[in-house]
């Protein structure tokens, strides 16, 4: 298998990999988008996991990681629910890691172990990459990507500045490190564009709480259950579209034309430093730079205008 991505370019991919997109939890996350109930903001904000998830493996790829890492990167959001992080405001999981808890069972019980053992390679999946797994305010591949990616297909930025700036990331001592000043500037503010033009568009809050108060009365109602959030976006959709429930189907119409109205949200502040080489020695950008310093002050005030902020 030949892969071609805009954001990394062209891979011929080993048998492992190939085996593993192919099974129907990878192929699953095709119709499960990475902004959950921002598709009913907007329908252009469409991207799905499967596009993210390859995305972070080729970018592991790029960076000159080892199989089991790619691996690792290809799987880690194998457990995304429909909608993804939607089901996280239904169970108010602050920590908005409901995949995360269900991730091993998941794994177990699908079609992925017997082909990881096939190679020897079946611890890959659960094993812990710094390069991947780490909180804000640290970059991360798997930030890196979807900053990138939803910015690119959006429309927020040009595809060449994005080919620019992937130039300068690079690995040291296990650490996801930009090579320069300037393209870590130029990232941040991407990233905090994509926070509060994207995440924090009033209309992207509206339509999660909205949704998130749908799927909560048809678990009230005995419509869904737990185990359909393991659906794709489209049957756990067309499952709610099925009801008869007078009050859930006029919140679905509402939804899907997006009458808008007060909607109390809350808020998870995201920030971002990430770590610069410069005259040779491993910096915090933010700690260097006059502009970072300034754009993390007006994140701090654009987070406190928001209903409830999530620490």
């Amino acid at each position: 298998m030949r892969l071609t991505d805009d954001l990394y370019g062209n891979y011929e991919l080993e048998p492992v990999l190939q085996e593993l997109i192919e099974t129907k939890e990878m192929q699953r996350l095709k119709r499960v988008h990475q902004g959950g109930a921002t598709i009913f903001a907007n329908p252009k904000w469409n991207t799905t996991r499967f596009e993210h998830s390859i995305g972070t493996m080729l970018c592991m790829k790029m960076l000159g990681q080892p199989l089991d890492v790619q691996i690792h990167a290809l799987l880690h959001d194998v457990s995304h629910t429909a909608f993804s992080h939607v089901v996280d405001h239904v169970y108010r999981l602050e920590e908005e890691n409901y995949h995360e808890l269900i991730f091993k069972n998941l794994i177990h019980q699908s079609a992925i172990p017997p082909i990881l053992q096939k190679y020897e390679l079946d611890a890959a999946p659960f094993m812990k990459s710094p390069l991947l797994e780490i909180d804000c305010p640290h970059l991360s591949v798997d930030r890196l990507d979807y900053t990138l990616r939803d910015m690119v297909q959006y429309g927020f930025i040009d595809l060449l500045d994005a080919h620019w700036f992937l130039t300068a990331v690079g690995v040291v001592n296990q650490q996801l490190v930009i090579m320069n000043m300037t393209q870590a500037e130029w990232f941040v503010e991407t990233f905090y564009k994509q926070v509060f033009d994207l995440f924090l568009d009033e209309r992207n809050i509206w339509a999660y709480g909205k949704f998130t108060s749908i799927l909560s009365l048809a678990q009230q109602l005995g419509i869904i259950t737990e185990q359909d959030f393991l659906l794709s976006d489209d049957a756990l959709f067309q499952k709610l579209c099925s009801c008869e429930d007078a009050t859930l189907h006029a919140s679905m119409i509402e939804l899907v034309a997006g009458t808008s109205e007060a909607y109390d949200a809350s808020v998870k502040e995201r920030y971002l430093e990430p770590v610069v080489l410069e005259n040779g020695q491993l910096v915090i950008s933010t700690n260097h730079s006059p502009f970072l310093q300034a754009l993390q002050t007006e994140a701090r005030t654009r987070y406190g205008s928001y209903n409830k902020v999530i620490n």
